[in-house]
C-alpha cells in the first residue's frame, strides 16, 4: 500500500396541497382510479387503457408555476398501457373575487409521441371556487389535442431527464411539463479517459484509507450496502454523502431528499457504488497534494422513492451498468480530500459531483 510522497418560485400553499390531492382549501380529493405503482415508471391509474405512448415517454410529468398569489399546477400520468389522469389548476383573481380557483380533470386513453399528444378522456370534470362558493361540473369528452416538444433537461442536482412543451389542448398556455424519472438506459454512455488525464497505478493512499463525509453532521448510515435498506436523513443542513476507501477499493453513496424541484409529486434519490481505484499524485506544493484518480465501478445502484404522488407513491431500485469515473483529487491534512469533477461525466456521476463548478470536499471521520 502506498503513502503520498512528492449548491422557479415556490408555489403557494393551495396550489402544491391541491395537486397533493390533501384536500386543502381550494381543491377536494381526486376521484382518479388505478392500483398501486412503483411511481418510478407509473404502471397503473386512468383507466384500462387502450392508447398508445412511444418508448421513453411513459410516467409522471409535472410543472409548477407561481407568481405572488396566483399560479397553476400541472400533473400529467403517462401509464404504459396507454392510459393517463390529468390534472391542470389554477389559482388567482378575478374582477368580481379576490381569490378564486378551478381544478381540471379527466382520466382516459392517451397518444404520445415526441410531436403530439391526444388526450382522450372517458371522464373529465372541472371544479371551480370563488367568492360565491364551489361548482363542479362534467365536461365533454372531447380530445385535447397537443403539438409536443421533447427535449433532454437537466435539473438542479445534474440528473438528466425529459421535458415536454405542449401547445393547444384548450388551455389556454402552453405547458413545460418535467418527467419525474426518466428510466436508466441499459446502455449508458461511457467517456473515455480525458486526453489530460494522468492514470496512475497506486491504490488509495495510506492517508486516505477509511471513512470520509462532508461535514460532521453527514449521515454515513442511511444505506447498508449488505442488504440494501435504506433512509433518509432529516434536513439538519449538511450534505448526507459518504466515500470510503479500503484497500485498493472504494465505495460511495449519497443521498438527496427531495431530489426533483419542479412538480407536487416528490422523489428522494439514494445512490450507491462500488470498485477499484486507482491513484495519481502529480504535483505537491507544501502539505497540498493534487492530483488525478480513477473509479471502476463494479457495481452502482440507485434508489427512487416517490412519495406525495397517491397511488404512484413507492420505491423502485435500479441496478446500473457499473461505469468508469475520472476525477481529480486534492489531499491536505488540515483541510481533507477534495474531488473534482472537471473532466467529462457519465450520467450516474451527479450523486458525487454536488458542486459541479470547483470541489466535493469530505473530511475524515
Amino acid at each position: 500500500m502506498s503513502s503520498i510522497s512528492v449548491s422557479r418560485v415556490a408555489l403557494p400553499m393551495v396550489l402544491s396541497a391541491c395537486l397533493a390531492l390533501s384536500g386543502a382549501a381550494g381543491c377536494t380529493p381526486s376521484t382518479s382510479n388505478g392500483g398501486g405503482s412503483s411511481g418510478a415508471s407509473g404502471a397503473s391509474g386512468g383507466t384500462s387503457g387502450t392508447g398508445s405512448v412511444q418508448e421513453g415517454l411513459v410516467g409522471i410529468w409535472q410543472e409548477t408555476v407561481a407568481s405572488n398569489d396566483s399560479g397553476y399546477a400541472a400533473r400529467l400520468k403517462v401509464r404504459a398501457n396507454g392510459a393517463f389522469v390529468f390534472e391542470y389548476f389554477l389559482s388567482g383573481a378575478t374582477a368580481a373575487c379576490a381569490t378564486a380557483s378551478s381544478l381540471d380533470k379527466a382520466v382516459g386513453t392517451v397518444e404520445f409521441t415526441r410531436d403530439r399528444l391526444v388526450l382522450r378522456p372517458s371522464q373529465r370534470t372541472v371544479e371551480r371556487r370563488d367568492c360565491d362558493g364551489q361548482e363542479t361540473r362534467t365536461l365533454p369528452n372531447d380530445p385535447m389535442e397537443f403539438t409536443a416538444s421533447v427535449k433532454s433537461y437537466e435539473t438542479l442536482i445534474g440528473e438528466t431527464t425529459l421535458q415536454v412543451e405542449l401547445v393547444g389542448g384548450g388551455l389556454g398556455q402552453p405547458l413545460k411539463l418535467t418527467l419525474l424519472q426518466l428510466e436508466p438506459s441499459a446502455d449508458p454512455a461511457q467517456p473515455p479517459a480525458p486526453p489530460s488525464f494522468q492514470l496512475g497505478s497506486a491504490p488509495p493512499y495510506t492517508e486516505l484509507l477509511g471513512l470520509w463525509a462532508p461535514s460532521p453532521g453527514s449521515d454515513v448510515k442511511f444505506y447498508e450496502p449488505s442488504n440494501g435498506e435504506f433512509y433518509v436523513p432529516k434536513y439538519n443542513g449538511a450534505e448526507h454523502r459518504w466515500v470510503r476507501f479500503e484497500g485498493g477499493r472504494y465505495e460511495l453513496a449519497t443521498v438527496f431528499e427531495g431530489a426533483n424541484e419542479i412538480g407536487t409529486c416528490k422523489k428522494d434519490l439514494v445512490y450507491y457504488e462500488t470498485g477499484n481505484a486507482l491513484f495519481n499524485l502529480v504535483r505537491r506544493e507544501n502539505d497540498r497534494n493534487f492530483g488525478d484518480v480513477r473509479f471502476e465501478a463494479e457495481s452502482a445502484r440507485l434508489i427512487v422513492q416517490v412519495r406525495q404522488c397517491e397511488e404512484d407513491d413507492g420505491v423502485k431500485a435500479y441496478d446500473l451498468k457499473p461505469l468508469t469515473s475520472y476525477y481529480a483529487f486534492e489531499y491536505t491534512p488540515s483541510v481533507g480530500f477534495l474531488l473534482g469533477c472537471e473532466y467529462p461525466k457519465h450520467p450516474y456521476q451527479f450523486p458525487v459531483c454536488v458542486n459541479r463548478v470547483g470541489w466535493n470536499t469530505f473530511r475524515k471521520r
